[in-house]
C-alpha cells in the first residue's frame, strides 16, 4: 500500500498518467473483431446499449453493423423491453464471433468498469421467455472470458493517475473529448427525463444528444484503448524516479 502512495504522489506531482511498475505483463488483449460497449440507463433501468464495432488491419471482414449502433427502446424501462434489448445486442455478439471465427481470430467486446456487467446480470435474471436473452450460464461464461475486457480494470493495472480513473478524465489522455460539454451520466438521466414530457422536436433533439454521448462514450473507449497500445508505451515509468 505505501509503494501505491508513493507511486501516486508522484503521477500527482508531475500532473500527468505515468506508467505503472509491471505495466509490460498487461498489453492491451486485441481482437479480429472489436466492439466498444456502454449502456444508458436510468432509475427504472437501461434503455440503450451503444455499440461501436469494427475489424481492425483486416478491412471490416463483413462485421455486422459497422461503426456505431444503437440498440435503443425510448419507452419507459420494464424487464421485457429490457431483455429484447439484451436479445438484440447478444444476437449483434453472435454474429460478430461468427465473422471472428470465420478470419480465425477472436472476439473482443470492451467495456469501461463494472457497470454494463452489473445491469446484464440484473436484466437477464428478469428476462422473460423467449426474449433472446441469454441464460445465466451463458452470460457468465462469456463474463468470465476473455471475449470481455474491462478497460478500467486494465486501466489501473497499467497507469499511475495523477487525478483519478474516470472515463472523462483518461480518455482524454489520448487527446479524445466528448462533443457535448455537458456530458455526463447524471445529465443524461436528466436529458432522458426532459424527453418524456417535451414537446415532439425537443423529443428529438434530446434523444439526438442522448445518442451522440452514448456514441462518444464508445468513441472514448476506442480512443483510450490504443492509445494504452500506442502512445502509453512511451510514457515514463513511476520506477524511473525522478524523472528527467
Amino acid at each position: 500500500r505505501l509503494a501505491g502512495l508513493i507511486d501516486a504522489a508522484r503521477a500527482a506531482i508531475v500532473g500527468a498518467p505515468l506508467r505503472a511498475r509491471n505495466a509490460d505483463a498487461h498489453p492491451v488483449p486485441r481482437g479480429s473483431v472489436e466492439v466498444d460497449v456502454d449502456m444508458e440507463s436510468t432509475d427504472a433501468g437501461t434503455y440503450l446499449w451503444g455499440v461501436l464495432t469494427a475489424a481492425p488491419g483486416a478491412g471490416d471482414l463483413g462485421v455486422p453493423r459497422p461503426g456505431y449502433h444503437p440498440f435503443v427502446d425510448w419507452h419507459e424501462p420494464d424487464p421485457a423491453r429490457e431483455a429484447a434489448l439484451i436479445g438484440a445486442f447478444w444476437a449483434h455478439l453472435a454474429e460478430c464471433r461468427a465473422v471472428a471465427e470465420a478470419a480465425g481470430g477472436h472476439l473482443r467486446a470492451y467495456c469501461y468498469s463494472e457497470a454494463e456487467a452489473k445491469q446484464l446480470r440484473r436484466i437477464v435474471a428478469a428476462a422473460p421467455p423467449d426474449s433472446g436473452a441469454p441464460s445465466a450460464t451463458e452470460l457468465e461464461a462469456f463474463l468470465a472470458s476473455d471475449e470481455w475486457v474491462d478497460l478500467y480494470a486494465l486501466v489501473k493495472r497499467v497507469i499511475v493517475a495523477p487525478a483519478g480513473y474516470s472515463l472523462k478524465r483518461t480518455a482524454r489522455w489520448s487527446g479524445f473529448d466528448w462533443r457535448d460539454d455537458d456530458a455526463g451520466g447524471a445529465q443524461s438521466m436528466e436529458w432522458h427525463f426532459a424527453a418524456t414530457t417535451a414537446s415532439e422536436d425537443e423529443q428529438t433533439r434530446l434523444r439526438r444528444r442522448l445518442l451522440e454521448y452514448n456514441e462518444d462514450d464508445v468513441r472514448a473507449t476506442l480512443a483510450l484503448r490504443e492509445w494504452l497500445d500506442g502512445p502509453a508505451r512511451s510514457i515514463p515509468s513511476v520506477a524511473d524516479w525522478p524523472l528527467a
